[in-house]
């Protein structure tokens, strides 16, 4: 499945967008992606906007961004749903990315996870 990749090259930022699962066949395409992103590129923005579903291979891709763009300054998920915040923070990904939730995080939520 193809991403929805924006580089801004004035503001050296990429945004992606990403589908409404995020899975381990997204997560090839995500990590070929990164891995051609021009190395000028120093703020990575990830539009988890439709996004309702990771697996394991999602987070993984993510932490190899993490490891691939170590000298990025800052690395953004953006719009995350309620069940996506906290699995990130569950995961502990607050302490390498900057999570920014849609604000539906306390809105009545049982604070389940569902992690595949």
């Amino acid at each position: 499945m193809p991403l929805d990749i924006e580089i801004k090259a004035q503001e050296e930022k990429v945004i992606i967008k990403l589908p409404v699962k995020f899975d381990m066949n997204v997560a090839d395409n995500f990590r070929d992606a990164i891995c051609k992103l021009p190395g000028y590129i120093l703020n990575y923005e990830l539009d988890m906007g439709n996004t309702e579903y990771m697996d394991a291979a999602a987070l993984g891709s993510l932490m190899l961004l993490k490891h691939e763009k170590s000298n990025a300054r800052k690395i953004e998920m953006i719009n995350c749903n309620a069940e996506i915040y906290h699995l990130l923070m569950l995961m502990d990904y607050d302490r390498m990315f900057d999570i920014i939730s849609n604000g539906s995080e306390l809105q009545g939520k049982d604070n389940t996870v569902h992690v595949a």
